[in-house]
């Protein structure tokens, strides 16, 4: 998968919006994150969960919808089994 600073920040957004743990990042060699995996699965149920197609592909929509906050600025947490 793809790996790099946008990456890492993806996946800095999905821990703190509770779609993966922090754990399950891969880290590269050069300090950088792996799009691979975990990862993907959660972007997959990020997709999943606010009515985008599930894919995996992350374009500039689906960014958009991350960067944005709860309007109640209050967590929502979702159980995926």
């Amino acid at each position: 998968g793809d790996s790099g600073r946008d990456v890492r920040s993806l996946a800095n957004i999905l821990v703190k919006k509770l779609y993966m743990d922090e754990a399950d990042i891969i880290y590269t060699a050069g300090g950088g994150v792996l799009y691979d995996g975990e990862l993907v699965k959660a972007v997959i149920r990020y997709q999943r969960l606010n009515g985008f197609h599930e894919d995996g592909i992350v374009g500039r929509e689906l960014v958009k919808a991350l960067r944005k906050r709860t309007t109640t600025g209050k967590w929502i947490i979702v159980f995926d089994y």
